[in-house]
């Protein structure tokens, strides 16, 4: 069964993106909670109004939010794709794609078969940069902020690392599902 990602912009989610971003899984505190005052709790039979809808790509992403910005991941066949969309309009402001084919093997066939290939993580936003953590364990940060437009558009990875080479693996990484975290030393 493939999972496809379907991107609706609804006023509340606007609403949440301004007042609080949602910079990561879960949200600013990753425990799903918005803190917006003012929100909907019971819709007509229509439902919100819908802004916008585009499909994008298979997988997993969950999607973050920062002002007018909104940030995901998905799968175009064995490419992997970072994308920064406008919160208004849903037009691509920028992405990024690399080579993300996957080895079928004995550990990881029944479940590339049964979960599709990913990606399966969410990226993270923090002081104006988008790190992301691809199914074969690339890494990536950006520039959260730039304002490029147009379908076509790329942007530059300012940080990239294949984390199975950086780390000696014996074996390719395959369907990596972590997603970038931030830890705080606290030591000084």
């Amino acid at each position: 069964m493939t999972k496809k990602i379907c991107v609706i912009a609804l006023i509340t989610g606007l609403a949440m993106a301004e007042a609080d971003d949602w910079n990561q899984w879960g949200g600013p505190n990753r425990n799903f909670h918005v803190s917006s005052i003012g929100l909907n709790v019971s819709w007509g039979p229509d439902g919100p109004e819908r802004l916008w809808s585009r499909a994008l790509g298979e997988g997993y992403s969950s999607i973050v939010a920062s002002s007018d910005r909104l940030f995901t991941m998905y799968r175009d066949d064995e490419t992997e794709v970072v994308v920064s969309l406008d919160a208004a309009t849903g037009e691509t402001r920028w992405e990024h794609r690399y080579n993300a084919s996957l080895k079928e093997d004995m550990n990881y066939g029944t479940w590339l078969r049964q979960g599709g290939a990913g990606p399966y993580s969410t990226p993270l936003l923090l002081s104006g940069v988008l790190y992301a953590v691809g199914v074969t364990g690339k890494f990536h940060a950006f520039d959260a902020s730039s304002r490029s437009s147009g379908l076509t558009t790329s942007t530059k990875c300012s940080t990239c690392r294949d984390i199975a080479v950086s780390h000696r693996a014996l074996s390719p990484m395959v369907a990596t599902p972590f997603f970038p975290s931030v830890v705080v030393d606290r030591r000084w």
